[in-house]
Parts: C-alpha cells; sequence; structure tokens
C-alpha cells in the first residue's frame, strides 16, 4: 500500500510540473489548462464514490487489481498521444483509477491497523509526499535528455505501477470486520446508511474539500506562478519538490507523535492563512519559494488527519467512508483550480489566484473549528 501511495505521489507531483509544458504545447490558457485537473479530479471522485462501498462487500484487494491496471493503460495512453483530446482522455482515464487506489489504499492501512490509524495513515501520506517530491525532480531530469518531452514520465509510471499490481496478486489484504461481527453488520445495512455517523462525516467532508482546494490550488500553479509572477521558472521545481519535502517531513513527524491530533489540524489550517497572505504580498521569487516550502509543512497532517477522524466514527465501513473523503478531496482538487485559472484570466494577474487561497485557508479554519466544538452533539 506504501509503493501504491509513493507512485500516485510521483504522478501527481510530476504532473503539477508537466502541467506547463502541457499547456504551452496545445496552446491552453490558463482555465483550459486548469480545466486539465479539473477533468481528472471529476473522474477521479466519481469513481471512487462508485466503487469504495463495493469494496466494503467484495474485498478491497478485486478493486485495487482493476484500478492499478487501468492506471497503467492511462499512462501508456498519454505516453502515446500527440493530439490534446487523446491526451485529456487519457488524463481522465489515470484519474479514474488515481481515486480509487488512493482511497483504497488507505481503507486497507486504517482495516490493518486499527489501532495506529492515525500513524499508518502519515506514514502512508509521506511516502505520498516522497513520490511528489521526486516527481518533479524526475521530471526535470528525463526533460533533459535530448529529443524527450513530458510523455516519457508516463512510461515511467505505467511500469511502475504494472509492478505493483504483480505485487498485490500474491499479498493477502486483511478486511476489519471480524467473523462475530458479520451479523451485526448484516443488520445494519438494512438501514439508511446503518452504522455510518452521517453528520459529523459530513462536517469533515466540507474541511477535506477546502484543504484540498488549497493543497492541489498551489501545487498546480507554483510553476506557472513562477514563471509568469517571477520570471523565474528556474525556482519552480525547487519551490514544488521543496514544498512536497516539508509535507513529507511533517508526516513523518506527525506519525510519530502522540499529541492531540485536533489540535495539531487546527494549527495548521490557521497557518494556511497568514502563509496566503505572505504568498500575496511576497516581491521577490525567493521569497515566495521558502514561502511555498512552508505551505508544505502546514498541509502535512491535514489530509491523513481529516481520513482518521472520518474512519474512527466507523471502521467497519472503512471502504466508503475513505471513498466519501476522497471524493470531496476530488472535488476541491477539481473546482478550485479551475477558479484560480478563472481569477488569473478575468483579471489578468496570477497574483489573484493565491487569493482564492486565502479565501479557502479561512473557511477551512471555520469548518473545522465547527467539527471541534460540535463533534459530539452531531453525531447521527
Amino acid at each position: 500500500m506504501l509503493g501504491f501511495l509513493f507512485v500516485l505521489g510521483l504522478d501527481t507531483g510530476g504532473f503539477q510540473q508537466i502541467i506547463l509544458k502541457i499547456a504551452q504545447e496545445y496552446e491552453l490558457s490558463y482555465s483550459r489548462m486548469s480545466g486539465l485537473v479539473t477533468v481528472k479530479c471529476i473522474s477521479n471522485f466519481l469513481c471512487i464514490l462508485v466503487f469504495g462501498p463495493i469494496s466494503d462487500r467484495i474485498g478491497k484487494k478485486y478493486i485495487l487489481l482493476c484500478a492499478s491496471g487501468i492506471f497503467s493503460g492511462g499512462c501508456i495512453l498519454a505516453a502515446c498521444t500527440h493530439t490534446f483530446l487523446f491526451t485529456a482522455t487519457a488524463i481522465i482515464v489515470i484519474g479514474m483509477a488515481f481515486g480509487i487506489c488512493e482511497g483504497l489504499s488507505s481503507a486497507v492501512l486504517a482495516d490493518a491497523f486499527p489501532d495506529q490509524r492515525e500513524r499508518m495513515l502519515n506514514l502512508s501520506q509521506g511516502l505520498f509526499s516522497a513520490g511528489a517530491v521526486s516527481g518533479p525532480l524526475l521530471v526535470t531530469a528525463v526533460m533533459r535528455g535530448a529529443g524527450v518531452d513530458w510523455r516519457r514520465e508516463f512510461y515511467i509510471l505505467a511500469v511502475l505501477m504494472a509492478v505493483l499490481f504483480v505485487l498485490l496478486l500474491v499479498v493477502p489484504v486483511p478486511g476489519y470486520v471480524q467473523a462475530a461481527e458479520k451479523a451485526v453488520r448484516k443488520e445494519n445495512e438494512k438501514k439508511a446508511f446503518g452504522g455510518i455517523p452521517v453528520k459529523i462525516i459530513g462536517v469533515l467532508f466540507c474541511a477535506m474539500l477546502l484543504y484540498s482546494g488549497m493543497e492541489n490550488g498551489l501545487g498546480y500553479f507554483i510553476d506557472t506562478f513562477f514563471v509568469h509572477q517571477y520570471d523565474a521558472a528556474q525556482l519552480s521545481t525547487f519551490a514544488l519538490s521543496g514544498m512536497w519535502l516539508a509535507m513529507f517531513l511533517s508526516r513523518l513527524i506527525c506519525a510519530s507523535s502522540k499529541g492531540k491530533h485536533e489540535c495539531v489540524v487546527l494549527w495548521s489550517l490557521t497557518i494556511l492563512i497568514f502563509l496566503s497572505i505572505g504568498l500575496i504580498l511576497a516581491k521577490a521569487s525567493m521569497s515566495a519559494m521558502l514561502i511555498c516550502v512552508l505551505f508544505g509543512a502546514a498541509f502535512g497532517p491535514v489530509w491523513p488527519m481529516l481520513i482518521s477522524f472520518s474512519v474512527r466514527e466507523a471502521p467497519a465501513y472503512s471502504g466508503t467512508i475513505t471513498s466519501w473523503m476522497a471524493a470531496g478531496s476530488s472535488i476541491g482538487a477539481s473546482v478550485f483550480p479551475l477558479l484560480m485559472g478563472s481569477a488569473a484570466d478575468l483579471l489578468g494577474d496570477i497574483r489573484y489566484a493565491a487569493g482564492v487561497l486565502l479565501v479557502l485557508a479561512i473557511s477551512a479554519v471555520v469548518v473545522f473549528g465547527f467539527y471541534l466544538m460540535k463533534r459530539e452533539n452531531i453525531r447521527v
């Protein structure tokens, strides 16, 4: 499962690095460029919403095997195409498999380590971040070769995911529900959302949506921001990899901590408000690069902690709940980068895209604060 998340991180970091290259090749506007991110994320959350609950019934391993095969196929298509239509189609196919692999990998870890859920999910997202750190560096190294463009990255991803497919065939995947619990589970399934506290998970869903909008919005606009705002294309790779490296370290630290995790998330979201203001006001490219790195450190604990908080409400339905939360993450990742691109196009300044981050950060603090105050009173 950690291998799955590392490869997904490679895809995320690499795609964030090449999105501008794709836009330049096909002569896309900011809005159409961010639209590629949107279609990938829409296919992401639609598939995980469908197959997450199914995985609780038929087993997560079978769904993961299918998703990893589809991911490899989408990468091969992206590597071979030279038209915008087929490139967009390949990105949609990759997005379909991406959401399933990320959501169910997290769910499997939650099932296998119920007493160490926060630690394992932070560790898993640490591996995701490690992959995302490596993605931009891999793309930069690959594209230095003569005649090599952004498509070579997808060949590498296809091979790595194919290896994981083979490994998964021989690895047993444990489930959370034990034999003695099956009768209770079956009875609960007769009820609408039986056993799942929908209201409290709904609040966490909203927090995830806002957080993901920030993480993906910044990640997909870093390259564009440094090229067009600072004329410092050479720093964009360091800013993006630095953001993911800080996220990786932050998640590793949280994986080993035993503190009050809710407070960690609240402080992280609050720090994002000040970092957003700093990015809007930054005049020098080096200052902006440092702020991007600090963004990564603040981002680190939020995603895995929100997943953990939601799964602990009904661990027997980990596949369903992680699918809902992954869908929230994908919706945020699809809507807000598009909004940032539209803001930059309409107002004629890429800096306005950073203003969207500030609004998202303030909203996320409000929503998560509501969760902290009301979590004992809003359970179904």
